[in-house]
């Protein structure tokens, strides 16, 4: 397991639209927004954080370890509203040496074979559940379905 990389804070990089991963080519924006995408980071804020930018950020290598977010009301005297947001943490015991570390490699991905894959897998396309199974559990099973082809179809980076 790797570990988890978040990222916090005021970036300014009011020409990043995190929707369409797109920005202007320049050495600041185009080089941040490069690197996200180069090593699988997401970012979760949505919403502007003063007038119509996005410029607070919350960004993880984990997609799935943020529990809420929301932008609330500045606080003080502040241009910037706070962004407050809650992740889901787990216990890791120490290792004596790291593995090596893997990076998607979203932009040579397959994927036109990843969708193939999630139309065609019956898990997904006819779900089926036991009566009292837990949220988690069924979390379990279906993201372990969606999570699966990327470690195939993606090309995986070795460092």
């Amino acid at each position: 397991m790797r570990d988890t990389i978040v990222l916090v804070g005021d970036f300014n990089l009011s020409c990043v639209d995190w929707n369409s991963l797109n920005s202007p080519d320049d050495d600041i924006h185009s080089a941040f927004l490069q690197f996200c995408v180069h090593y699988g980071l997401y970012q979760f804020v949505k919403v502007p954080t003063p007038d119509d930018h996005i410029l607070d950020l919350v960004i993880s290598s984990d997609h799935s370890i943020m529990s809420e977010l929301q932008v609330v009301e500045a606080f003080s005297t502040s241009d910037h509203f706070m962004v407050e947001f809650s992740l889901i943490l787990g216990h890791h015991d120490n290792c004596s040496s790291s593995p090596a570390a893997v990076y998607y490699d979203y932009v040579n991905a397959d994927y036109d074979g990843i969708v193939s894959h999630l139309l065609n897998d019956s898990v997904l396309s006819r779900p089926v559940y036991d009566q009292g199974e837990t949220a988690d559990h069924v979390w379990e099973k279906i993201s372990s379905r969606l999570t699966r082809p990327c470690n195939f179809l993606f090309l995986l980076n070795l460092f």
